[in-house]
């Protein structure tokens, strides 16, 4: 039987399987094949050959580091290419990285050594260890388009070094003795992500999700927190962490843990943290240290917290949290719950009657606060802790019950911290009984940062955290832009109106955890 070479016009029916050789009358048969190299289908029929790459610039990458290229489209015009590596961001536009134009110089000589020593107007513009590239070289011209360091900086005068900082750049064939190269600084956008394994998983999988809305992209990365990248022109870029107001916070607490607050300043609330279940005290000694002794057994062991209350007397105690050293069943010794040093009580009012201890509750730890000197809140570039966490308490005033939110800003010990109530609070007021009405932030160094991040119908949203692997939050509606965005869960009063924030768990099904999330009609 004679071959058949029948004529096909079109191959938009794309690549069929070899299940489908004997099925001659598949559907868009006629339109398929079986395979191809290097082509593309069109949906008008034809096969054409697919696009190339061009080189426009050479990454001189840290040792043990690679690059993941992400596109940045504002408009048709706007477009850029964002190249992530460890420590450093780079921003490519029109088949060119881009420069930072104000420290363009002249390059007036370049020795022929290793390292080649360059020549310009003024070095100082290449300090702080900057990448910079030489073009337009007519005698060195194995230098041009050369990515390096400038290291050595005196005056006019700089060595040409690897982008490791340390090792020489090998000699040209001759000196440049002519005024026609010109020096220029890679664009700087320093990131968190110090590490390559931040940036990259096990399977070699980027692990940053990012979304886009118009000149800002948000990144989320399980284990810093939210940042923000905004554009104002080619060579303006900023990255910083998007400060989140008013939520999103855990679960409200329905334990008896309870907060025992009192005002340090107007917007500034101390507040030690426990156990609500209470022992009655029926004496404390003027000794050192005071030993404390309960009605009935403490149930207490050599090193717990607790917190001391309604003492009548030896009011010295009142609304205090100590450690403890056990004595029996009903009697306990007072050591400073910071220090563990004895409480000296010599000094102390005699006890007269009345009060209570109850076993302090750890839930803060010295990495959710923003205050330096505990631990410090971390700059753009994630030097010290990332928390930035959040709390949310309710309170009454008479018949009416109020939610303040604030910032965790100083960690005391274990078991006492402060919170600076946001600038919007008002009516603030100790709430010395306590209120085991709170939340604390969903996001911090201890309970992990959003894997997943999209926008829906005008709210971010934010999900899959270490903690809370199938939880989602979306901002109230409107609620963000490129330095903060709002998860105001309700009103003061507790009521939840239609655009404010929401929080989704997923229930029943698998355990797994969400692994991306994206916004459909």
């Amino acid at each position: 039987m004679a071959d058949a070479s029948p004529i096909q016009t079109s191959f938009n029916g794309g690549i069929f399987s070899p299940l489908l050789e004997g099925h001659i009358d598949a559907p868009r048969r006629g339109t398929s094949y079986s395979d191809s190299t290097n082509l593309i289908a069109l949906k008008q029929g034809p096969l054409v050959r697919r696009g190339g790459t061009v080189k426009v610039f050479e990454e001189k990458l840290l040792a043990n580091s690679r690059t993941k290229l992400i596109d940045f489209i504002f408009n048709d015009e706007q477009a850029y290419i964002l190249a992530f590596s460890k420590n450093n961001l780079r921003v490519y536009r029109n088949d060119s990285v881009v420069f930072e134009t104000t420290f363009d110089q002249t390059v007036t000589n370049i020795t022929a050594t290793s390292p080649p020593r360059v020549t310009v107007a003024s070095a100082a513009a290449y300090t702080g260890n900057r990448f910079a590239v030489l073009t337009g070289l007519s005698e060195a011209i194995e230098l041009n388009n050369v990515e390096f360091r400038a290291q050595n900086i005196s005056g006019t005068e700089f060595d040409m070094v690897e982008g490791d900082g340390s090792t020489a750049l090998a000699a040209p064939a001759v000196a440049e003795t002519s005024s026609t190269g010109l020096a220029q600084t890679v664009f700087p956008l320093a990131i968190p992500y110090a590490l390559d394994s931040d940036l990259f998983d096990s399977d070699n999988l980027f692990r940053i999700d990012i979304v886009q809305s118009n000149d800002v992209m948000y990144l989320a990365h399980p284990d810093f927190a939210v940042r923000v990248i905004a554009r104002t022109a080619d060579d303006a870029w900023t990255i910083v962490k998007l400060r989140f107001d008013n939520g999103p916070f855990q679960t409200q607490n329905f334990s008896d843990i309870i907060f025992y607050v009192a005002n340090v300043s107007p917007r500034v609330w101390n507040i030690n943290v426990a156990s609500g279940d209470q022992v009655v005290i029926n004496a404390a000694t003027q000794a050192n240290p005071v030993q404390v002794t309960t009605a009935t057994d403490h149930g207490l062991s050599s090193s717990d917290k607790i917190f001391i209350k309604d003492v009548v007397g030896m009011t010295e105690l009142n609304d205090k949290s100590f450690n403890v050293t056990v004595v029996d069943p009903t009697n306990v010794t007072l050591q400073d719950v910071t220090t563990d040093v004895n409480v000296n009580g010599t000094g102390f009012t005699a006890y007269t009657s009345d009060g209570t201890l109850e076993k302090s509750v750890l839930v803060v730890v010295v990495s959710d606060t923003l205050d330096a000197a505990s631990g410090g809140d971390a700059n753009d570039l994630g030097t010290a802790t990332e928390s930035n966490r959040l709390i949310r308490i309710q309170y009454a005033v008479g018949d009416d019950e109020f939610w303040r939110w604030g910032r965790i800003t100083k960690y005391i010990n274990a078991v006492e911290f402060e919170v600076t109530i946001d600038d919007d609070a008002k009516d603030l007021i100790a709430i010395p009984a306590g209120t085991t009405e709170w939340a604390l932030g969903a996001y911090s160094d201890t309970t992990g940062y959003p894997t997943v991040n999209t926008i829906h119908e005008g709210r971010l949203a934010f999900g899959a955290t270490t903690d809370e692997q199938r939880s989602v939050d979306l901002s109230a509606i409107a609620g963000f832009n490129p330095v903060s965005t709002d998860f105001i869960p309700s009103d003061e009063a507790g009521i939840v109106r239609p655009d404010d924030a929401i929080r989704v768990t997923i229930g029943g099904g698998s355990a797994n955890p969400i692994k991306w999330i994206e916004s459909i009609s």
